[in-house]
């Protein structure tokens, strides 16, 4: 996604601070596709998609927790048919990324996989 690639040049830049203090970071993925039914991220999705099992959650509209539908313009692609196909890239990508950073900047100490996620939850939470 556009916004996570951006806001990598500045997670870099703050990497680099904190290395020079002494200081490390957890970092912790919040831009995951319904990581959780009902609340997720700012969405109230009908259900969890990002780690949905294999087959599950095809790439299309969500449907929303209480009715109505988040649109989307993803399509499928070769190797990401599913929201839970698209998470686990996203987190790969993203822990690629901080395994190739310089000294510099290498001051994570943690990797959260996504925040809060309620998996098989009751989606009357």
């Amino acid at each position: 996604e556009g916004f996570v690639t951006g806001g990598l040049i500045y997670l870099r830049q703050m990497l680099e601070r904190l290395k020079a203090r002494g200081m490390v970071a957890l970092v912790d993925v919040h831009a995951m596709p319904c990581n959780s039914a009902c609340v997720s991220n700012g969405l109230y999705c009908a259900k969890a998609l990002a780690f949905a099992p294999a087959g599950e959650a095809l790439i299309g509209d969500i449907p929303r927790c209480g009715g109505g539908i988040y649109s989307t313009y993803r399509k499928p692609v070769p190797g990401a048919s599913t929201w839970g196909e698209v998470g686990l890239h996203a987190v790969e990508k993203l822990a690629h990324w901080i395994a190739a950073l310089p000294e510099e900047a290498a001051a994570v100490a943690a990797f959260q996989l996504a925040n809060e996620p309620a998996l098989g939850a009751d989606a009357g939470l």
